[in-house]
């Protein structure tokens, strides 16, 4: 219980501890941000790819039958994140214009602007958009993976620092503690390999500016004690002195009364 009241204790630890709380609230806080930045620009990738695909909507109409072959071989050539998106191009009269391999028959959304769903097929977000004209709808959709994807490579590239900085840290933090704490492990151990009887004031202008208060109190408690041991060998010379007659006295009845022939000459040496 004691050694863990150290004061050298107790700085690490409130210089650790603050230091890794604000540098969990910077990841958390990084980690979100670019959470959010990565859904506005993959957002914004969307609304461009249904822009180029709206400008292309005129010049196709659906014969996917016909280019099935073509289809399965474009997709199992695709990039894996070409495989994470699927896009459908309908006319406004419900037929289906163009559609990438990976896509449905069916609409992928039911609204236009943005929206999401969770199914057996993962997560994915939509983005739905008519053209001026309103004659032909775009409907773009990607896996919400490939987003998770990249804001966990950026937490990881974040943590990464962090594990290895928090610990070289925490050694700067100890052997600066310690630094710190140097005069005042030179002011104890001065005051320990004093003798008894020294009670001469410790110099407080060498010391820290934070210690000197201590030390002054010290220094003070010194010369309390000094004058304290120096009124009592005071006291005790005075009541020797002035017991040195009395007891002088005492004495020469007392060798009289030894030297005494009979017991009367002895009872008269020592009644005197």
């Amino acid at each position: 219980m004691t050694a863990w009241f150290s004061l050298h204790r107790r700085l690490l630890a409130l210089l650790l501890g603050g230091v890794s709380v604000c540098w969990l609230a910077t990841l958390v806080w990084s980690y979100a941000d670019a959470h959010h930045e990565i859904d506005e620009l993959f957002d914004a990738q969307l609304a461009q790819a249904a822009q180029a695909l709206l400008a292309q909507s005129g010049r196709h109409r659906a014969h996917d039958n016909d280019r099935h072959d073509d289809v399965e071989e474009l997709e199992h050539s695709a990039h894996r994140y070409q495989r994470a998106l699927k896009f459908q191009v309908w006319h406004d009269d419900g037929v289906l214009v163009l559609r990438s391999p990976n896509a449905p028959t069916t609409p992928l959304a039911q609204v236009d602007g943005y929206s999401e769903t969770r199914g057996a097929d993962g997560h994915w977000r939509f983005y739905s958009q008519w053209d001026q004209h309103r004659r032909h709808r775009v409907q773009v959709a990607e896996n919400h993976e490939v987003r998770d994807e990249l804001v966990g490579h950026i937490a990881w590239r974040l943590l990464v620092p962090a594990l290895f900085g928090l610990p070289l840290l925490g050694v700067w933090v100890w052997f600066a503690t310690r630094r710190a704490l140097a005069p005042l492990d030179a002011a104890a151990a001065e005051i320990g390999a004093r003798a008894p009887e020294r009670l001469q004031p410790v110099a407080p202008e060498s010391a820290p500016e934070e210690i000197r208060p201590l030390l002054e109190a010290l220094n003070d408690l010194f010369r309390r004690v000094e004058q304290t041991i120096e009124g009592e060998r005071r006291f005790t010379a005075d009541a020797a002195h002035e017991l040195r007659t009395p007891l002088a006295a005492i004495a020469a009845q007392a060798r009289v009364a030894a030297r005494a022939r009979d017991e009367a000459e002895r009872a008269h040496a020592l009644g005197q």
